[in-house]
């Protein structure tokens, strides 16, 4: 029998995090209090150094796989603090965190947001292969194709590429019409073309943008029998509502795999 075990690695960062955070000069009062109230919990719990903790080298299994959506927001929130030098130590919090560490945790938050409440589906980070005629005898140079996310379900497949922009939609020249980023639009219609060799129209592709200021994209196209489209998640409502944005997306792309039949009702 294993013996239940407190004290940690995870919790102690989990836990000075939190008492990093708390002492944000503009944090919100009741978040404040909430902390307080959570690192009740934690009094049996050490505290750990946050400017020697090796993220990279924290190694999850089926164990402990809860705390990698947890752990990515605490690197998060600790390399975006910055330790003051003068008397009373302020610590202030960065104006910007580079979009690559939002990108990884949005990512992140999607994985084991649908994992948790679409159990019945197969959710994996595959590779895609890219469609070559017999005749090819090498890949070389060729890059790897790898979308954020998979999802399948009885011979369909939906194919998510997370994307984290200031502004989603970008304008050519002053006056012109927004538009996606090309490379975005093109990277998901290979992986969807390369995946649907057959052009069944089985597999589809979305572009999962976070809501920032300026126009949004919510557009659907045809592109063959396949499709693709660019949807935005607005991450600043409360949860229950961001659920309601996410669950009809999916249902729409993968419940209709069998006709007549319903698709399962999301884990709450």
């Amino acid at each position: 029998m294993d013996e239940y075990v407190e004290d940690t690695y995870p919790n102690r960062i989990l836990k000075s995090t939190a008492i990093l955070l708390r002492k944000h000069p503009g944090l919100d009062e009741g978040v404040r209090r909430d902390l307080s109230h959570q690192l009740a919990f934690f009094s049996s719990v050490r505290t750990t150094d946050l400017r020697h903790v090796s993220w990279h080298r924290i190694s999850y299994n089926r164990n402990n796989r809860s705390y990698r959506m947890l752990l990515a927001l605490c690197q998060l929130i600790t390399d975006g603090m910055i330790m003051g030098t003068d008397g009373d130590k302020e610590i202030r919090l960065r104006e910007y965190i580079d979009d690559e560490r939002m990108y990884d945790l949005y990512e992140k938050f999607l994985f084991g947001f649908l994992r948790h409440h679409f159990p019945f589906l197969d959710i994996s980070h595959a590779q895609i292969d890219w469609d070559l005629s017999p005749g090819n005898k090498t890949t070389d140079y060729l890059p790897v194709m790898q979308p954020d996310l998979m999802l399948g379900y009885r011979g369909k497949t939906l194919i998510i590429d997370a994307k984290y922009y200031e502004k989603p939609l970008i304008r050519r020249f002053q006056g012109s019409r927004p538009v996606l980023h090309s490379g975005n639009l093109y990277q998901i219609y290979s992986y969807v073309n390369n995946l649907d060799t057959t052009s069944s129209g089985d597999v589809s592709g979305m572009l999962l943008y976070i809501k920032s200021d300026g126009p949004c994209p919510d557009a659907e196209y045809m592109l063959g029998n396949n499709r693709i489209s660019a949807k935005t998640l607005d991450m600043d409502l409360p949860f229950q509502k961001v659920k309601a944005q996410l669950f009809p997306l999916i249902e729409d792309r993968l419940g209709y795999a069998l006709p007549g039949e319903s698709f399962p009702k999301p884990l709450d």
